[in-house]
């Protein structure tokens, strides 16, 4: 299904599905545009059992419109040679964007007063092999000004803040990591609206939330085929940065995340959520994805009356109580909604998750946002959605997901074998290799999470100096791999660890976090093949450091060290029951 061509008409800027220009719409607006049609064939009215079920209306600047912005303005010297992100991101600002689409996009602010996501939609984005999930950076604006022109310019900041992002550093690793030239890469931009309502000076959706047809770590009951969900609240980019969120299984959707005890529970729950902030910012700055956004601690939403179908209480005595009726802490599990049904939210992800994979033939990732009544009378801002009280779930993104069919077996005789390095009971990937000698880990003696970022910055080159020798590795480090927050993990962003074809977490006394989950990092690492290990020690599963201290050693920084063996290891994955080793 293709979209419609965008039409200039005084008060009514978002036409459903539209775009300007010629050329290609890019990898995530055909993957809307195919889901749009699953969406009309599974909901014929736009509803579930009361809840509108749509894509948020959206136009789309084709490829023409970045190749007319490039050779404009000249850019493609600065894009290729410089790389200092700041440097880049300031000259795209300096540029003009195509006086053909400036009365388009006046016509589109002039008429609506929503917050807007701007968006890549790369040709080469949401493919199958090679996937782009997170590597160019997106932008809300909160379009609330009452003089157009204001709006105007936050929106061309957004265009060409998003159009920067193909050639920053982490873009550019990650096209050298895969051999594809960035020369050939085009981007279109989707220009959507935010699934949300606003309270006081924010804007945010009441449910975030991730679905994937693959549950890399299945418990209790589940099959990894079950698939997984995430939820959180707030935009959605606490989940794809590794923020903490809630997981479940679609087919037990009662069945909590398995944690040790109530105290693991709260620990690990979330505390703070992402909104558009729509009142004063501090410091504009186009240059950066989060100018608009701003993290607030969960009180701020209890306080807008939101949080009553979303939470639960622990009390005093230990109960989790579903809901805020008690005095205790806030433990963000969807109880509500999960086991007590307030809403067929899990049935409708059910449905949109079989449709989905019908629709593409493939195992997929889905993204949406949902609003649930609550927030102030949007009507003033809203004026294509007179149904206020009705609960909205906004699809937002599909991908598809490469799945291996190798069958490999592993039996407890590999469990017990003197040459074991690794020894995992969840493992993500299928297949097996021996083609890695070398291998970079975190120095266990001296790793500190205060020094997480710093760790990050190490890998970083050592990555690159893998890449160039084209020497695939071992990645081995504590807590979460990719996580926003860096005193859950080290948070690394894709393209400094591109070169990793295994990659290890494992938990230390002083760090203890649930593993990793963040949706645009493990769809990387999914889609990728990579391997990956989660091992928690003390629990039958380990770890040989004193072996692989003795190995010898190629380069070593503060917190990192790099080893190289005389002999490449055996890795072993087995997808059907999530084991893994590592064999010397």
């Amino acid at each position: 299904m293709d979209l419609k061509e965008f039409q200039r008409q005084e008060g009514k800027a978002m036409q459903g599905f539209s775009y300007i220009g010629t050329g290609e719409q890019g990898g995530k607006a055909k993957g809307l545009a195919l889901m749009k049609e699953m969406l009309e064939e599974a909901f014929p009215g736009g509803e579930y059992e009361d809840i509108r079920v749509d894509i948020p209306q959206m136009v789309v600047l084709r490829t023409d419109i970045f190749d007319m912005f490039m050779q404009n303005n000249d850019l493609y010297d600065v894009a290729l040679t410089s790389n200092d992100d700041n440097y880049i991101a300031l000259q795209f600002q300096k540029a003009s964007l195509p006086v053909e689409i400036v009365g388009d996009l006046m016509n589109l602010v002039s008429s609506i007063r929503k917050p807007l996501a701007v968006r890549s939609s790369a040709l080469l984005e949401d493919s199958l092999h090679e996937p782009f999930a997170g590597v160019y950076e997106s932008k809300m604006i909160p379009n609330r000004s009452p003089e157009a022109n204001i709006r105007f310019n936050q929106l061309t900041e957004a265009i060409k803040f998003v159009y920067s992002t193909q050639y920053f550093h982490k873009a550019k690793a990650y096209f050298k990591a895969i051999k594809k030239d960035i020369r050939d890469e085009k981007m279109a931009v989707i220009i959507q609206e935010v699934v949300g309502d606003r309270y006081d000076d924010y804007f945010y959706p009441t449910i975030a939330g991730v679905i994937r047809s693959l549950n890399f770590y299945p418990s209790g009951n589940a099959r990894p085929e079950n698939g997984i969900v995430q939820l959180a609240m707030g935009l959605g980019k606490t989940i794809v940065d590794g923020g903490k969120s809630w997981c479940y299984s679609p087919r037990y959707p009662a069945s909590p995340p398995p944690y040790n005890n109530i105290r693991d529970m709260l620990e690990n729950t979330q505390t703070r959520f992402w909104a558009i902030n729509m009142g004063q910012i501090e410091e504009f700055d186009p240059t950066t994805e989060t100018e608009y956004l701003e993290q607030l601690d969960i009180s701020e939403a209890e306080k807008a009356g939101i949080m009553h179908e979303l939470a639960s209480t622990v009390t005093v005595d230990d109960i989790i109580s579903p809901g805020l009726t008690e005095e205790g802490p806030r433990l963000l599990n969807f109880a509500p909604i999960l086991q007590y049904d307030r809403l067929p939210l899990n049935n409708l992800i059910k449905k949109i998750l079989l449709k989905a994979e019908e629709k593409t033939g493939e195992r997929v990732e889905i993204e949406f946002a949902m609003r649930l009544p609550g927030g102030e009378n949007p009507q003033s801002y809203l004026e294509h959605d007179p149904e206020i009280d009705q609960p909205h779930f906004g699809f937002l993104q599909v991908r598809p997901l490469a799945v291996s069919s190798s069958i490999i077996d592993i039996d407890e005789k590999d469990f017990d074998k003197k040459d074991l390095l690794v020894q995992a009971d969840r493992a993500l990937g299928n297949g097996e290799t021996e083609l890695i000698a070398d291998i970079v880990f975190v120095k266990p003696e001296v790793f500190d999470v205060a020094h997480s970022r710093e760790i990050a910055s190490e890998i970083d080159s050592l990555n690159e100096t893998l890449l160039e020798s084209e020497k695939p590795y071992l990645l081995m480090g504590f807590g979460r791999w990719g996580t926003a927050d860096p005193w859950l993990g080290i948070p690394v962003v894709w393209s400094q660890i591109s070169g990793a074809k295994v990659i290890v977490e494992t938990t230390i006394p002083q760090l203890h976090a649930d593993f990793s989950q963040g949706s645009h990092f493990f769809h990387n690492v999914f889609s990728s093949g990579v391997y990956y290990f989660s091992v928690q020690e003390g629990h039958e599963q380990k770890i040989d450091w004193k072996w692989l201290q003795k190995q010898q050693i190629v380069a070593e920084t503060t917190y990192v060290r790099h080893v190289r063996l005389s002999r490449p290891l055996k890795v072993k994955v087995d997808g059907r029951s999530g084991k893994g080793v590592i064999l010397k």
